[in-house]
């Protein structure tokens, strides 16, 4: 569910939104709302913060000038916090 606007105690929410049902609920009914645990969101944010420190750190290794075309230097590794947040939450068989 994505909230586009509150007023109030009215939330303004986009039905259906990023893979949700949508859902009709009335003024009395208790809507609850998903807070990932803080390490995921920490590693999230751990992993983001290398990928683009390490994008600029390594450099570009490669460029074209026809159909443009960039690649950039090593950005595969995970940071280990992030990579032990991963594997503690990681599905078996999916």
């Amino acid at each position: 569910m994505h909230v586009s606007a509150v007023s109030g105690n009215v939330a303004t929410v986009q039905r259906g939104a990023l893979g949700t049902t949508a859902a009709t609920h009335t003024a009395a009914d208790v809507v609850y709302r998903y807070v990932p645990p803080a390490d995921v969101t920490m590693a999230v944010l751990a992993m983001a913060a290398h990928t683009n420190n390490t994008r600029i750190a390594s450099g570009i290794k490669t460029e074209s000038i026809g159909e443009y075309s960039v690649t950039y230097g090593d950005t595969s590794r995970m940071p280990e916090y992030a990579a032990g947040v991963v594997n503690k939450y990681q599905r078996i068989g999916v």
